[in-house]
Order: C-alpha cells, then sequence, then structure tokens
C-alpha cells in the first residue's frame, strides 16, 4: 500500500496539517506539514536522490526556528541525514521510507559517523609510467608557476586561475590520453574546442606546439575575461595565492577528494591556520542553499581522518578543525549568503567552531578586501543589512544576544563575548552568597560565569525568595505546603543508595534546587526542581556514548533500560565495581510502546529526569520524607525544553513522584521585586501559585 505524504508524516509522529512559512514559498519537491512545535517534510519522491534530499533538510534548518525537526527521506537521504544529526543541536530525528510505511533510523553516535568516513580518496596520478611520451611537455610546464597542476586518482590537471587548461590520463595499456585548452561540452560559435591528442609515441614537435598554443589561447581568453565562466574556481585560485589574507601559514591545499554523507566531494581550500589549527575552508559566490551543510561534511570527513589531514599541513595530530564559509558577491554589492544559511549556521553544535570570512573587490583589485568575521558570526546581507532568514532565532540565541547586549549596555565586557568579567557580574546578591559556598564545597560549576548559565540561573530565581516566596513556589508545583525550608542547591546523596559513585568516577546524580516542605496535613515533602536557561535537552547517558558499551543492541531495543536491564551498560555502571540502581528504585515501569520507539529512550535526554526520580523515590523509601515532586523550571519561552518535559512526565508517570512545571516566571513573580531578574532573563512576572 502506497501512502500519501500526510500518511507518510502521520507515521512518524509528526502534524500533518500544511505548514505555511514564514516567508518564501517552499520546494515542491517535498510536502511540508508542521505546528508551531514541529516541522515535517516529506520526500516527493520514494526513488529521490540523497542530493536532492540535501535540499529538503537543508531548507527545513532554515525555516525550523525552536520547532522539533522530522524529515522522512528514501533510506539513503535519510541515513545521510542521520549522519549529521549528532553535530547539530537541534532536536531532530530521520525516518526512512520502506514498504510497509516509514521506520526511525536509529541514532548515531558522533563516533559512529567517523568511523564511516575514515579513508582517503583520491591519489597521486603516476604520469611517469608514461613519462617517456610526455617528458618535453612536462619539462616545459614544470617552472610555469601559473599552471597549477591538480592530481587525482585517475588523471592529473593543470589550471590556469581556476580554468583547466591541460588533462593528462595514463590508459592501461601504456598510452597517454591529452586534452588541452578549454575543454568545453558544447561549443559555441568563436569558442576553440580543445585540442584531443592519443599518444602512443613520444610527442611530436607538431603535436607540442599544437598542445601549447591551444593553453595559451586558453591563458588568454582567461586573462582578457572573455572566458568569464567558471568565476568560483578562479575565486579559490587567488585565495589559494594570497593565502596570507586568509590567516593561514602557508598555501593550502586546493581540491581535496573526500567522501561526503550525499556521495563524493572536494574541499575547495584546505590548510593550516597561523593560530595551528586545521581549517576547512568552503568557498562560495553568492548565496547557496546548502552551503552550511556542505561545509559540516567536510569538517565531519577531516575530522574522521584528523591525523592524516594534519600531518599533510605539517600540524600536531591533535589540532583542532575549524569550517571557514569564504563568501564573495558575484557582483558589488550583492548578498553573500542567502535566507537558509541563519538558520543552518545556527544549529551547528556549539562544540564546533565556525566563522565567516567575506571577500570583496576581488576581480577589480589585488589583492581582495578580506574580512575574517568573529567565530559563529554571520555575515551582513547586502549593502549591510542583517542577513537574511526564514525564522526567527531559537530561544538560546534569542537569549544570548539579549543578554550580551545588556552587558553591553551596562559597560561590562564580556570575555570571549560570552563570560562575564567577575562571576559576580552575572548574580543577584543573595545568589552571591551562596555562590561562594558552592565555590568553598567544590559544587560551583566551571562555567557558571557564562551569560547563559544554567546554574546561575537557578541561585538568581531561588536564593532571594523569602518563606512567603518559598511558600508560593511549592504551591505553583502542586504541593500544599505550610512550611518550606529555605533552597538547597547542588544536593547529592551523601549515601549514594543509586550506587552510582566508583573509585573511577566519584559522581552522582545532583539536583540543581531542593525544598524540604512540611504540608498542610503534616505530610513531610521533597520538592526537587531541575533547572534548565537555554539548554536543549536534559543530559543524555554516558553509557550510550562510551566507546567500552559492550551491549549497544541493548540501548537500541524498545523499552526502558533497553527491556533488558541485567545488560544495560549504565546500570551495569560502565563495568566497574558495583552495579546502579535506578531499575530497582523506581520499581516496574509502563511505557506505553509508542513512547518508547527506537530503543531505550533514557539513553537520551530522558537520563536526566529518570535519575531524579529514582533520587526521589530514595529519599521516600528511606524515610527521609513521606512524598516528593520533580519539578522543571525554565522559561515559557523555551518551548524545545518544555516539550522534552512533557516526553519525561509521560515515560515516567506511574512512579509515585509528582511531575510539575514551574515556569521561571512564577518564580520570578514570587521575588519581592523581580522586575530587574525578569528583564535580564526575557521573562514575564506573574504570580500564579
Amino acid at each position: 500500500m502506497v501512502l500519501t505524504a500526510a500518511e507518510m508524516a502521520e507515521a512518524a509522529g509528526a502534524p500533518t496539517t500544511p505548514f505555511i512559512p514564514r516567508s518564501g514559498k517552499l520546494s515542491t519537491l517535498f510536502s511540508w506539514f508542521g505546528n508551531v512545535d514541529t516541522l515535517c517534510v516529506v520526500a516527493g519522491s520514494p526513488s529521490m536522490k540523497p542530493q536532492d534530499c540535501d535540499v529538503g533538510f537543508s531548507h527545513a534548518l532554515g525555516h525550523l526556528g525552536d520547532r522539533d525537526l522530522i524529515v522522512v527521506f528514501p533510506q539513503a537521504g535519510a541515513k545521510a541525514v542521520a549522519e549529521r544529526l549528532p553535530f547539530l543541536e537541534v532536536p531532530a530525528r530521520a525516518f526512512a521510507l520502506c514498504d510497509s510505511g516509514v521506520t526511525m533510523l536509529q541514532p548515531m553516535r558522533p563516533a559512529d559517523v567517523f568511523a564511516e568516513y575514515q579513508g582517503i580518496r583520491g591519489g597521486s596520478h603516476d604520469i611517469t609510467k608514461a613519462m617517456a611520451l610526455v617528458e618535453p611537455l612536462l619539462s616545459w610546464l614544470a617552472p610555469q608557476e601559473e599552471l597549477v597542476p591538480d592530481d587525482r586518482k585517475s588523471y592529473r590537471t593543470w589550471q590556469y586561475f581556476g580554468r583547466q587548461v591541460l588533462t593528462l590520463r595514463v590508459g592501461s595499456s601504456g598510452h597517454v590520453d591529452l586534452v588541452a585548452g578549454v575543454n568545453y561540452s558544447d561549443p559555441k560559435p568563436g569558442q576553440q574546442p580543445a585540442v584531443r591528442l592519443r599518444l602512443t609515441k613520444p610527442i611530436t614537435d607538431s603535436e607540442f606546439t599544437t598542445v601549447q598554443a591551444a593553453i595559451a589561447l586558453a591563458r588568454a581568453g582567461k586573462d582578457s575575461g572573455a572566458d568569464a565562466a567558471n568565476a568560483e574556481h578562479l575565486l579559490q585560485e587567488r585565495l589559494r595565492r594570497d593565502w596570507k589574507l586568509l590567516g593561514l601559514r602557508g598555501e593550502p591545499l586546493r581540491e581535496v577528494p573526500v567522501r561526503r554523507p550525499v556521495g563524493h566531494g572536494y574541499i575547495d581550500l584546505l590548510g593550516a591556520g597561523k593560530e595551528g589549527r586545521i581549517r576547512v575552508l568552503e568557498t562560495k559566490l553568492g548565496p547557496f542553499e546548502r552551503l552550511v551543510v556542505q561545509g559540516l561534511d567536510y569538517w565531519i570527513w577531516a575530522t574522521a581522518n584528523s591525523s592524516d589531514v594534519a600531518e599533510w599541513l605539517d600540524l600536531p595530530a591533535d589540532s583542532g578543525i575549524d569550517i571557514e564559509y569564504v563568501v564573495a558577491g558575484k557582483t558589488p554589492g550583492h548578498g553573500v549568503i542567502g535566507s537558509y544559511t541563519s538558520g543552518q549556521a545556527e544549529a551547528i553544535q556549539g562544540s564546533i567552531r565556525w566563522r565567516f570570512t567575506t571577500v570583496r573587490d576581488w576581480r577589480e583589485t589585488h589583492p581582495p578586501t578580506v574580512e575574517r568575521l568573529p567565530l559563529r558570526t554571520l555575515a551582513l546581507g547586502s549593502r549591510g543589512r542583517p542577513a537574511p532568514r526564514k525564522a526567527p532565532p531559537r530561544w538560546s540565541l534569542k537569549l544570548a544576544r539579549h543578554l550580551a547586549a545588556r552587558a553591553e549596555a551596562d559597560g561590562v565586557t564580556l570575555d570571549g563575548a560570552v563570560f562575564c568579567p567577575n562571576t559576580a557580574d552575572g548574580l543577584e546578591p543573595a545568589a552571591a552568597l551562596v555562590h561562594e559556598q558552592l565555590a568553598a564545597e567544590g559544587l560551583a560549576h566551571h562555567m557558571i560565569g557564562h551569560i547563559r548559565s544554567s546554574q546561575a540561573f537557578a541561585l538568581n530565581l531561588f536564593a532571594p525568595l523569602d518563606a512567603g516566596g518559598r511558600l508560593a513556589v511549592a504551591k505553583a508545583a502542586g504541593i500544599d505546603a505550610v512550611q518550606v525550608s529555605e533552597a538547597r542547591f547542588e544536593w547529592s546523596d551523601p549515601e549514594d543508595v543509586l550506587g552510582e559513585r566508583t573509585h573511577a568516577s566519584p559522581h552522582a546524580t545532583q539536583v540543581d534546587v531542593i525544598f524540604h516542605c512540611i504540608t498542610a496535613n503534616g505530610k513531610r515533602t521533597a520538592l526537587l526542581v531541575e533547572v534548565k536557561l537555554s539548554e536543549q535537552d536534559f543530559n543524555g547517558c554516558s553509557a550510550w556514548l562510551a566507546p567500552s558499551n559492550d551491549r549497544r543492541d541493548v540501548c537500541d531495543t524498545t523499552g526502558p533500560f533497553g527491556s533488558d536491564p541485567s545488560a544495560c551498560f549504565q546500570l551495569r555502571n560502565h563495568g566497574r565495581e558495583h552495579r546502579r540502581k535506578y531499575d530497582t528504585a523506581l520499581g516496574s515501569l509502563t511505557v506505553p510502546a509508542a513512547a518508547m520507539e527506537g530503543g531505550c529512550w533514557f539513553r537520551f535526554g530522558g537520563n536526566q529526569p529518570m535519575r531524579n526520580v529514582a533520587l526521589a523515590r530514595v529519599l521516600i523509601s528511606r524515610g527521609d520524607v513521606e512524598h516528593a515532586a520533580l519539578a522543571l523550571c525554565a522559561p515559557r519561552a523555551h518551548r524545545a525544553i518544555w516539550r522534552r518535559w512533557a516526553e519525561a512526565k509521560a515515560h515516567l508517570a506511574g512512579t509515585g513522584i509528582v511531575l510539575s512545571d514551574l515556569p521561571a516566571e512564577v518564580v520570578v513573580g514570587a521575588h519581592q521585586d523581580g522586575r530587574s531578574l525578569a528583564a535580564r532573563y526575557l521573562l514575564e512576572p506573574t504570580l500564579e501559585a
């Protein structure tokens, strides 16, 4: 049975309402569905090529905003998407079309992807096998630096400012096929066809002269401007020669052959930066809808083969790798990035360094005007306007820009554009006092100075609460309290009933905030609060990512702990001296099969709420309290984390622990005066207790 596009979307758990873009038209190669929470793109044909599926994927990233993404593509196209998802920080799933409908592809770990891309393509074409046939030609070419040789697996070519002017290919019988001049696929009137020779004997003087003339004619066309084609190759060649403008140590490699998720490709320029990092440079003339995704593909390949690449560039084996998008306008004043680029670039994982470099006046002047922008900064659009975009920035980016602007307005110069020079600059007075205590106990996060630190957010929200504010917060979390203790931060179980600590790893589950409450009927109740400011998800399972995990099949099996707690690598504590007891603390879990489709949900963001619920049940079983609740505190505008929380509540229902929503707006509304804090974090203070 052939499913309609809407039925495919429904089978993938996506909405079936047609998606209406914020601006522009949607590609008609795909069917688009969406709502405020999810965007789904379905391939229009079950035989669509991966390269065409990439159009839909790239466009979807541009339209995504704060939504989750679901793609439904043919197998090869879906696999190409799945291989990029570990390096993106947007919630996304890939489904493949199959005879029975659609099937979700298993999520991949970064190590899984790198393993698939290890290996160097290409190789040096051995022209020496036929040296006797072309020796005079090679001797003539050698001193001409403007003719740039490029070895491929099956041929050698020479280029002149981006135009291929000579190709030599050694045949199996030892002959040489030679193409000289511009190899037009369809010569127009006035265009001289290329010279083609098959040499079985040494090249004659007449043949040599003919080849030289064809090359000279191709060079003259490039010099005069009559040959305006291959402009992007010309840009690459100029940048290769003017490598100092790019901040490189030396001349970069050009057209390096690599494998990509959608086939094969060539890295435009691959060089060593002055700072000692590998640079993957992707050049483009004018807007290109798949620019960022293409650069990410090359970063994946370079990272998978980093030792070889570092050796080529005379760099240490552990050199980091940056993506550099080098963009130039087709004409003066023309835009350099399109409206899909912003969403794609912002989706790249924060640990991956990318940069935009703009090149202007590259045709008219030498050297051209080159500007390398700060890391993770988008190039401007035409006429210096902000870059065009299809959807507003995600919550995390909107908040980051707001916080940076506030710091600038307050006269605070942020380190690296994101860190307060003094930790106290980002803390309320009461929060600063608590931070001093946490620092003395070794519990302060090393990133607390970051403008988007969730620990700083938690301290600012909960440390200033007075008795009345704490009562209001407890009631908002569903606890009818008459007495609430002061907040305790970064609490963990000193008795380690869950069996988490080992000699190799002293870490145990820490609760962001915990309150001890007495209810109206005298019941002792614990309120555990998980605080998120801008993270897209909760912390995942380290065991799933561990290279030593010997039971990945359990991770990929439906059900809590892969329906086999005895084999679960996390519960086995990574093979250390004792097992963890999350499963025994939780008791029997009944989770709808549909909610767990595709493997153990606890390997991803569900892992952190699961551990918090297990800890809450320990408090009850040990007699510390009689009841417990776990609440998520996050800004209402952070829709992605609330979607993850809704999933957590579904998966952990029936544990006896109340799972509550505690919007940050409610907490700040319980302050004596929360207006300044609300303005800082883009909250609207309300008191809803």
